[in-house]
């Protein structure tokens, strides 16, 4: 009962596990007590370096763990990794391998094909997926069904992606909202208020997708009395204050529809003013005459102190990632414009 006991002690290390260094000191004594060959134990080693960022090494601890023992557990845990970090062709490669040495097939190594497809723009090669899920019964599973409208959606054939929408008899707030981000994607937003208002006719829960993709909508068609009706809706259902993704794009469907005080009251009552509703609103009133009086100078500063988590980290501008410089870039650009039409 001893190595029994150990192997599950280290399991359990495992589990809590996400830095390098404690993984490999894990990883050791693994090698040291001849673990390394148990399916469990080598899965939960690829595991932990993948929670590391340390594909290279989960890969090597993947390699080690025979052929003939892996299953589906080991299978999904390393295409999982490869999936996480975009690396499409490898996840496409192994899933292949998979198929060849480990019978059928389940929700979460059909996601991890069907996102590596979409990655590598292979629409054919989905759709032999979509085939498989079928033969399998896993169309409609509550992780594959999105799955599949979202791979469609992003080749743009939203008829197939429509009818495998049509086909799920129990659809979860995901999947209206995957549907919904399809067609906004391609500028059909009389289709996302249709959408909307079937999803409300069957009594499906909101989320915050779902009401992201209305207010955009609304933004596009210049629809603001729409807008301000869905701004109440996310107040009342409580999502306003949980997603800052969702206040910025409020505040950019203000600003398209020209309803600046709404703009600027969501943004000064919101916790949350990152670095997208701070351009959105400074580019905003950069293009109207109202750039002078609704936006001064001092208040475009103030995004040093309290609008940037750039600035907060107080990064040198070389250690930024190259997103942080874009957005930080972008930014300035806006607070610039701004300030000439002050000057004007």
């Amino acid at each position: 009962m001893f190595p029994v006991n150990r192997s599950n002690a280290l399991l359990s290390i495992l589990s809590q596990t996400k830095a390098l260094h404690h993984a490999q000191q894990v990883h050791a004594k693994v090698i040291v007590h001849g673990f390394e060959e148990q399916v469990v134990l080598g899965s939960s080693v690829t595991n932990a370096y993948i929670q590391s960022n340390r594909l290279d090494f989960a890969a090597a601890s993947f390699d080690r763990i025979p052929s003939w023992k892996r299953n589906r557990y080991s299978w999904n845990t390393i295409l999982s990794g490869y999936s996480k970090y975009k690396g499409y062709d490898e996840t496409l490669g192994l899933y292949n391998h998979m198929r060849r040495n480990c019978d059928g097939v389940d929700s979460f190594n059909l996601v991890f094909a069907i996102k590596a497809c979409v990655g590598l723009r292979l629409l054919e090669n989905g759709m032999l997926i979509h085939g498989l899920a079928m033969k399998y019964g896993l169309d409609k599973d509550d992780y594959v069904a999105p799955s599949l409208v979202e791979m469609y959606a992003q080749f743009g054939t939203m008829e197939s992606a429509q009818k495998v929408f049509d086909e799920i008899p129990v659809r979860n707030s995901v999947l209206w909202g995957v549907l919904m981000k399809g067609y906004l994607k391609f500028s059909k937003d009389p289709e996302v208020f249709r959408l909307f208002y079937h999803m409300r006719e069957t009594g499906s829960a909101l989320d915050a997708l779902t009401l992201i993709c209305l207010v955009k909508a609304c933004g596009n068609i210049f629809a603001g009395k729409e807008g301000r009706s869905v701004h109440g809706l996310s107040i009342r259902r409580s999502f306003i204050d949980q997603s800052g993704y969702l206040q910025a794009s409020i505040v950019d469907m203000y600003v398209k529809c020209r309803l600046f005080d709404d703009a600027r009251k969501l943004f000064e009552t919101s916790a949350d003013r990152n670095v997208v509703m701070w351009t959105t609103l400074i580019s905003g009133f950069a293009k109207c005459e109202r750039a002078a009086e609704a936006f001064d100078l001092t208040k475009i500063k103030r995004w040093r102190f309290e609008g940037s988590m750039i600035n907060r980290k107080r990064k040198p501008m070389m250690k930024m990632r190259i997103d942080e410089r874009l957005e930080l870039y972008e930014l300035v650009a806006a607070a610039v414009k701004a300030a000439v039409m002050r000057l004007r």
